[in-house]
């Protein structure tokens, strides 16, 4: 991906993650924490290993995260709004200060799995964001299986409030 695009997929996830955020305002703490089918027991971990994975991805970048969060430490949904808000703005940060250039770096890591790595740094970036939008669609699930509505979280629908393209928005 080009950096213009990474920019515009960086604040289409923190339009989405502000939509969710608002979505899971007015839950209990109990629904918070409901036991739910998913890659995770509830929404509240759910929510936290998304936080947690963009700290370790901005990290593997050389950048310090914003808030480095583990799983268990985002206790509320306002807990959630607050620190999703605190990523979104250093990730959106982030990429103002890199170039295509930086993009075409090697990272080298070891994953969660502890499997050797090497993607550029733009590689890694698109996987970051679609990471986000896989657990995004998780939560959505839950959400609907608590009786809440989540969010509409359509990327045409960020495209009308931002372009990315020097065309006014609709």
């Amino acid at each position: 991906m080009e950096i213009a695009a990474l920019r515009r997929t960086a604040r289409f996830n923190r339009w989405a993650n502000e939509r969710l955020a608002a979505s899971c305002a007015d839950l209990s703490d109990a629904d918070w924490t409901r036991a739910l089918p998913g890659a995770f027991p509830n929404l509240c971990d759910t929510l936290t290993h998304i936080a947690e994975i963009d700290g370790l991805w901005m990290m593997r970048g050389g950048r310090a995260s914003a808030l480095p969060v583990r799983t268990g430490a985002i206790v509320s949904p306002g807990d959630f709004a607050s620190t999703r808000r605190a990523i979104d703005a250093a990730i959106v940060g982030w990429l103002a200060t890199l170039d295509e250039n930086a993009l075409s770096q090697p990272l080298v890591f070891r994953d969660t799995e502890g499997v050797e790595r090497r993607p550029t740094l733009g590689a890694g970036l698109a996987h970051l964001f679609d990471h986000q939008s896989f657990h995004r669609g998780e939560a959505c699930t839950m959400l609907t299986a608590l009786g809440a509505v989540p969010p509409p979280l359509d990327m045409l629908d960020f495209f009308d409030s931002d372009p990315g393209d020097g065309k006014p928005a609709r």
